[in-house]
């Protein structure tokens, strides 16, 4: 039986969605560095759920109703790319799969997603595999390497 529930996101989660993105980056000292992808206001929580470069926004909720993960796939100059968050309480239950198979579900055919994990995010790096997505290459970005990650959409 599943602890969660998915769903299309509500505006009552803005500020879960900040709430989740902090929680994320202040369990590792490198996370709070990297400044892309940080939701930390509710202008950006707004952006993340609602706005016009999403193509795909789901999030889970716990039995108890509160926001415990997210994925979301939006528009870019390049390949789309997904946000991917998942409340380290409620790793390794299956959670990040299920979030990502609703968001591709959404998705129409033909498009090639990309996950940018850092070489230093040793949990993410191996986790991404096993959310159907597949190493392509690597970028430096700002001295740091990050490895691309693809998925592409039925």
């Amino acid at each position: 039986m599943n602890m969660f529930r998915i769903r299309t996101p509500e505006p009552q989660d803005e500020a879960a969605l900040v709430d989740l993105s902090l929680h994320f980056a202040s369990e590792s000292d490198w996370a709070s560095t990297i400044p892309i992808g940080q939701i930390d206001t509710l202008e950006k929580a707004h952006q993340r759920l609602f706005g016009e470069q999403a193509l795909s926004v789901v999030v889970a909720e716990s039995a108890q109703g509160q926001l415990i993960g997210y994925v979301g796939i939006y528009r870019s100059e390049g390949n789309p790319y997904a946000s991917i968050l998942v409340h380290k309480e409620y790793r390794l239950r299956g959670l990040g799969r299920s979030l990502v198979e609703q968001a591709f579900e959404k998705l129409p055919p033909g498009l090639t997603v990309e996950a940018w994990v850092g070489a230093f995010n040793h949990l993410s790096l191996a986790a991404t595999p096993r959310l159907g997505f597949h190493w392509d290459h690597s970028i430096e970005v700002d001295g740091r390497t990050l490895n691309v990650f693809v998925r592409h959409s039925d």
